[in-house]
This record gives structure tokens, C-alpha cells and sequence, in this order.
């Protein structure tokens, strides 16, 4: 009887396994299902970030503040000037050079908010330009939803009592599929987002950088920032790239034409992708495409990096040449 018992127990077991593992195989695809669209998201942010940013550089405390940092770095400059003018190591070239700094600067300030959106529009148009070119669309998004639709669609065979082992093999690969898949749509939302965040960080302090230029040794300061803000910029335009390069390899991966992935709603991704999962290889191949684009979308921000440090700026070396030059031209035109 205590043997027959036990046979039952184990004939039972192994379907037991398989409940709880089908149980927690669908628990991603249901935390996929449950969450709010990233698109819609992503679009909202931009959006309401957009409007405080324009409040914050339109408000009469902001720019009273911005005022008084450029009018301290203006009397600086002119005290400095005039100082050196009395002891005979300044002329009317370097009162010349003074006016014409305070009017860059000033001009900068004045038009700081058009010229951020014209450079992050620029590189925004070179990204749209190339995902046009790729996959026929310009959602930014495409990659995060692309990746959970996949996913959804990937599945196993059902299991058997017979091949228990093997069945065991295969969703412990599947559940690791998955949680590497959720990572690599999870990287691609933080990727995409990063960069306007450094975009809008950079924007919002920028102003208070700019009365610095006025002063050579606080020039720094301003060519710090510029590095920085240069840098998202960098960054936002090779994202997108690697976005596009991650879709594309995904696609070959799994035979869909890049016209489906274009639609941009992803109607067309239909069907079931059934793995066996009864070789390392087949495991392996599909495991090493999502390593691959999680480790490049990582990656980005080292690229971005690497170009914007090659850079040397140093906008306050390059406004005094600016107004050097305008210095000459009015002496000679005096003449």
C-alpha cells in the first residue's frame, strides 16, 4: 500500500512541476500586458518636460537672477579694464573687446532657449532621418514594444510526463529568455528617455553659465557645460542608432521583414515561435542576440563619451578672438 501510494505521489509530481512552472513562465507576459503603453508615456513626459522647461527660462525670477550673475561678471570685467587702462597696459582695443564680450554674452542669454531646441532639434532630425531610412517610421519607442511583442509570441513545447527532464530544460531557458528580454525593453525605455532628461538637465542650468564667459577664469565653468550639454546630444543621435541596430539584428534573428517592424504598431507580428530548446546552441543563439543588444544600448553612453571629450572646447578663448576681431575691424574702419 506505502509503495503504491508513493508511485501515485510521483506520478503526480511532475505535472505539478509543470503548473507551477507554466504559472511562472506567464507572469512576465502578464507584468507585459499590465503595464501602461511606453510610447504613450514617453510622449507625455517629453511633453510636460518641455513646458516647464519653458517656464522655468520665462520666469521673472529666474532671469532676475541670471541678470544680476551677468551684470556681477560685467563690472569685473569693465573694473579689471579700467584698472589696466589706468596703468597704461590697456587701450581703446581692449574697452572695444570688453563691450563687444558683454554683447555676445548678452545675446546668448537672450537667445539661449532657440538655440538649444535648434541644436536638439538638428540632432533629432539626423536620428529621424536614419530610422526613416531603416525601418520607415520615426517612433522613437519602437524597440521597447517591439521587444514585448516578441516575446509574448515565444513558447515552448508542451510538456510531456515522459520527457520531464527535458521539459524542465527547456522553460528554465525560456524563463531566462524572458527575464534577459525584459531587461533589453527595459534598457531600451532608460535609453531613450536618458537622453532627454540630459537634455532638459543641461538646459535648465545652462543659463546661470553664461555671465562666466565674461571672466577668463571662470570661462571653464561655461565650456564644462557645453561638454556636458554636447554630450547628450551625442548621445540621444547614437541611442537611436543602436535602437535601430538592435531592431534590425532582432528581425533577422527571427525572419521578420524590416516592413513589419516599420508599421510601427506591430500588427503584423503574428503566429508563435515554439523552441524546443533541446540543444545549448538554440538557447544560446537567441540568449546571446539579447545580451548583445542590452550590452549596446549600455554601451552608448561610452560612445557619447568618447566623442564629445575628443572635442576641445573653450567658447570664452573663442568669444575673445570673436571680438578681437570685431575690435580691428572697427579701428580700421575708423582710420
Amino acid at each position: 500500500m506505502l509503495i503504491a501510494s508513493v508511485r501515485r505521489k510521483r506520478h503526480w509530481l511532475p505535472p505539478l512541476a509543470q503548473g507551477i512552472g507554466a504559472w511562472l513562465l506567464l507572469m512576465p507576459i502578464s507584468a507585459f500586458a499590465a503595464q501602461p503603453s511606453v510610447a504613450s508615456s514617453f510622449y507625455s513626459f517629453e511633453t510636460d518636460v518641455g513646458g516647464y522647461v519653458s517656464t522655468v527660462l520665462t520666469n521673472t525670477t529666474v532671469m532676475a537672477i541670471v541678470i544680476f550673475l551677468w551684470s556681477f561678471f560685467a563690472v569685473i570685467l569693465l573694473v579689471w579694464t579700467m584698472v589696466r587702462w589706468s596703468f597704461g597696459r590697456a587701450g581703446v582695443a581692449d574697452l572695444l573687446n570688453a563691450a563687444f564680450l558683454l554683447l555676445f554674452t548678452k545675446l546668448l542669454i537672450n537667445t539661449f532657449d532657440l538655440l538649444t531646441k535648434g541644436l536638439w532639434g538638428m540632432f533629432s532630425g539626423i536620428a529621424d532621418a536614419i530610422q526613416s531610412a531603416v525601418i520607415g517610421h520615426v517612433d522613437v519607442m519602437f524597440l521597447a514594444t517591439f521587444v514585448q511583442k516578441i516575446v509574448s509570441l515565444i513558447s515552448v513545447p508542451v510538456p510531456s510526463v515522459t520527457g520531464f527532464v527535458s521539459s524542465l530544460q527547456a522553460f528554465g531557458v525560456l524563463f531566462l529568455v524572458y527575464g534577459v528580454a525584459t531587461a533589453l525593453s527595459v534598457v531600451a525605455y532608460i535609453t531613450t528617455v536618458w537622453a532627454l532628461w540630459g537634455y532638459t538637465l543641461a538646459k535648465l542650468v545652462g543659463l546661470f553659465f553664461i555671465p562666466t564667459l565674461l571672466w577668463e577664469r571662470t570661462s571653464f565653468l561655461f565650456d564644462g557645460w557645453l561638454r556636458f550639454f554636447l554630450g547628450f546630444l551625442l548621445y540621444g543621435l547614437i541611442a537611436r542608432v543602436n535602437l535601430i541596430l538592435v531592431g534590425v539584428a532582432m528581425c533577422a534573428y527571427f525572419h521578420i521583414p524590416l516592413s513589419t517592424l516599420g508599421s510601427g504598431s506591430l500588427a503584423g507580428i503574428t503566429g508563435s515561435y515554439v523552441y524546443s530548446f533541446s540543444t545549448e546552441t538554440e538557447g544560446i543563439g537567441l540568449l546571446t542576440f539579447l545580451l548583445i543588444g542590452v550590452v549596446a544600448l549600455f554601451a552608448t553612453g561610452r560612445f557619447a563619451a568618447s566623442l564629445s571629450q575628443g572635442a576641445s572646447v573653450n567658447v570664452g578663448s573663442a568669444l575673445g578672438s570673436v571680438a578681437h576681431s570685431m575690435t580691428q575691424l572697427v579701428l580700421l574702419r575708423g582710420r
